[in-house]
């Protein structure tokens, strides 16, 4: 299966891609010259496509996710049909490198395809709060290294802005879960 731009740009116009994943998204965050397209086809036949966004500086070559880019990856349209040996097949096909850096999507179920390609991973993750039950309940339903370790270590670095409207907090974080492509 080929790796390049052309090619990239014709499979995209026969699928409904993420805005991140569209050819002319990609020439506006890296230019058209840097960045290419991976491509293959899962076991079942479907195709499946990974734009890597280059850099080079200093005689580093860098495959980079663009700041205004949430999430990039490997996109298919049935992501369970992803297997290991698909997975290590797009790895091989990544141009040389000294760095890399992408944030996959949540529903990426594979990260040992990059471990044993000796990748070093970092985990991020979004959680979802049940604010329903009240402050009391969800306190003591936090796991106490997180309660005790994470969240209260944190108060000190942000700001908490007590009393805007509904509206305006289920705006926010409705646009933050869109963003982040995870249903509400």
């Amino acid at each position: 299966m080929p790796t390049d731009q052309k090619a990239y740009r014709s499979l995209s116009e026969r699928h409904d891609l993420p805005p991140f994943y569209r050819p002319e998204y990609l020439d506006l965050c890296y230019g058209r010259d840097n960045w290419i397209g991976i491509i293959d086809k899962d076991l079942t036949g479907n195709d499946l496509l990974w734009p890597v966004g280059m850099m080079n500086k200093l005689s580093f070559n860098r495959i980079l996710q663009h700041y205004f880019t949430p999430r990039s990856g490997i996109w298919s349209p049935s992501p369970e049909s992803l297997d290991k040996v698909t997975v290590e097949k797009l790895i091989d096909k990544l141009p040389r490198f000294q760095h890399f850096h992408q944030s996959f999507p949540v529903e990426f179920h594979l990260p040992a395809s990059f471990r044993e390609k000796d990748f070093h991973l970092e985990k991020r993750t979004t959680y979802r709060l049940d604010l329903s039950i009240g402050e009391d309940a969800l306190w003591s339903n936090m796991r106490p290294d997180y309660r005790n370790n994470k969240i209260k270590k944190a108060e000190g670095r942000f700001q908490l802005v007590k009393g805007i409207s509904i509206e305006d907090f289920f705006r926010i974080h409705r646009m933050t879960y869109e963003r982040q492509q995870i249903p509400i």
